[in-house]
C-alpha cells in the first residue's frame, strides 16, 4: 500500500504537510523565529541579556499571531491581496438609458 497521497489542484484545496500548516504560513513562521534571534542577538550588549531576548520572543510572538490569525477563515495575506485588487478598481460607474443622449 502506497503512503503518497495527491490532491487536485483545481479544487482549491491547500496541502498541509507541517503541523497543519500551508506551507507559506510555515515558512513565514520560520522567518518569525529567524527574525526574533537576529533581532535578540543584534540589540547592543549594553542591553540586558534578558530584557535582548524578551524582545527577540516579542517580536517573533506578534509575528506569530499576525501569521496564524485567520478572520473569516482567510489569512492576513489574502485579505491584503482582496484590499489591493478593491483599492484598485474603479469606484464610478455610470448607466445610461439606450434612447437618452447623455
Amino acid at each position: 500500500m502506497s503512503t503518497r497521497h495527491e490532491l487536485p489542484t483545481h479544487l482549491g484545496t491547500v496541502n498541509k504537510p507541517f503541523l497543519g500548516l500551508a506551507l507559506n504560513q510555515f515558512f513565514a513562521l520560520v522567518g518569525a523565529v529567524a527574525g526574533g534571534v537576529i533581532l535578540a542577538g543584534h540589540l547592543p550588549p549594553t542591553i540586558p541579556v534578558l530584557a535582548r531576548l524578551a524582545a527577540g520572543v516579542l517580536f517573533a510572538g506578534v509575528l506569530t499571531v499576525l501569521i496564524l490569525l485567520r478572520p473569516a477563515g482567510k489569512t492576513l495575506l489574502d485579505w491584503f491581496r482582496i484590499g489591493r485588487i478593491y483599492a484598485g478598481q474603479a469606484r464610478v460607474t455610470v448607466w445610461h438609458h439606450e434612447g437618452s443622449d447623455r
